[in-house]
């Protein structure tokens, strides 16, 4: 497999680390040159993205979080990096919600079920233009 050679910086808003190790794992696998910045709650994550120091090409986004969820955290963390895509990790069960987040500024979504390295890398080309 030929990986993408393009260095990428993914933010990833994620409070279970083996969903994050999982991720880190499929980045690997498609991009050569890749940056996955962690952040377990939404708190970490705004003071990450207030900084300005690092401004991620894309941000994937799981809707529950211990500190923030749903359509108040979507539009939150939209706010915050208004130029960086955000794609929304959901559950099977939030399918539904999921299709909703478009509406709220989210690029796109992504099942937690249905990921694998080749989805994912698919939505970040997509979302990344």
């Amino acid at each position: 497999m030929i990986k993408d050679k393009a260095p990428i910086h993914v933010l990833v808003i994620e409070d279970n680390m083996g969903d994050f190790l999982l991720i880190q794992d499929y980045l690997d696998e498609q991009f050569e040159q890749f940056t996955a910045t962690h952040c377990n709650r939404f708190s970490e994550a705004k003071t990450f993205l207030e900084s300005g120091k690092d401004i991620p090409d894309v941000v994937l986004l799981d809707l529950t979080l211990p500190d923030h969820q749903g359509e108040k955290l979507i539009l939150d963390v939209t706010s915050l990096c208004p130029e960086s895509p955000v794609i929304v990790l959901t559950g099977f069960s939030d399918i539904e919600f999921g299709v909703k987040s478009l509406t709220l500024k989210a690029s796109d979504y992504l099942l937690k079920d249905d990921i694998n390295a080749t989805s994912l890398y698919k939505k970040i080309g997509r979302a990344h233009v």
